[in-house]
Formats: structure tokens, sequence, C-alpha cells
């Protein structure tokens, strides 16, 4: 399969990782990641699965843990977005729209009946440093559901 060039900007997430997930400056999630590329490079498999929780670990975290996490990324030739295709160890099944300019890959949809979600995600060689956000019109009223950061392993 030839090299879809706008889908290799994409090249520098391509690794190993460790994550930790925080809210308000608390660690709520640690564990892995890997992010690499499907038969062919057409398209980014982004793999990733927490580590056991710990006496600190929010009880909401432990009953909504969604890990193991899976999301496959694509390019629209047509449109030049990228898409987010978002699986989870809960059964959650979501397609996003996406974006990927400058170092920053944005995530965004509709999550379910008035839950709409983001990221953004600032990208380097060494760090992914993330924010999810939530809101209930996908308009107004943006808080943030947890900020997350990848080091390269």
């Amino acid at each position: 399969m030839p090299r879809n060039e706008a889908l290799h900007q994409l090249d520098v997430l391509v690794g190993e990782w460790r994550f930790e997930a925080t809210q308000d400056g608390a660690i709520v999630s640690s564990g892995q990641a890997s992010i690499r590329w499907l038969e062919g490079e057409g398209f980014l498999l982004w793999r990733a699965d927490g580590d056991p929780p710990t006496a600190e670990t929010p009880r909401i975290w432990i009953d909504n843990s969604p890990y193991p996490t899976m999301a496959v990324l694509a390019h629209d030739d047509p449109s030049g977005r990228f898409v987010y295709a978002y699986a989870d160890g809960r059964g959650v099944s979501r397609l996003y729209e996406s974006s990927f300019e400058g170092g920053v890959l944005k995530v965004w949809g509709q999550a379910g009946p008035e839950f709409f979600q983001r990221a953004e995600y600032e990208v380097d060689e060494s760090t992914i440093r993330g924010r999810i956000e939530q809101s209930p019109d996908g308009e107004s009223d943006w808080t943030t559901d947890f900020d997350i950061v990848y080091a390269r392993v």
C-alpha cells in the first residue's frame, strides 16, 4: 500500500509510552500505551491499558475504568480531516472527528445523549500532553474531565 503522507504527519506518535491521568493535580490513573502502524501503514493503532488501582485511586475511576482502550486513526483525503474510532473495555464504541496541525492533535464529538467530549494533545518527540473536556451540549459549559501526560519509554 502506498504511504499516505497526510496520515504520516502522525509519525511523531509512534512508540511506547507511559501515562498518568490527573484530576485537580491528583493522579487518578496510570499505565502504558502503544501507538503503531497497522499493516500497510494506512491506519494508526493507539492502545492503552491501565495499571491496577492503588489505595489512592478514586472509587469513581475504579468503577468506570475504560481499560483497555483502543483507537484507530485514519485520514480522509477529500476533507483533509482525521478520523478517530474509539473502543474500550466497557464495551463503549465511538467515532470522533480529529485534526493534527502544528504539533496539536484535536479529537472531538458526541459521546452520548447530552454528553460531548473533546481532547487536545500537544505532541513532541518525548511527550504527549492532553486535556480531555466534556460538555452537555457541545457548545458551552466545557469542564475538564482529566489531564493526561504520556512520556516516551
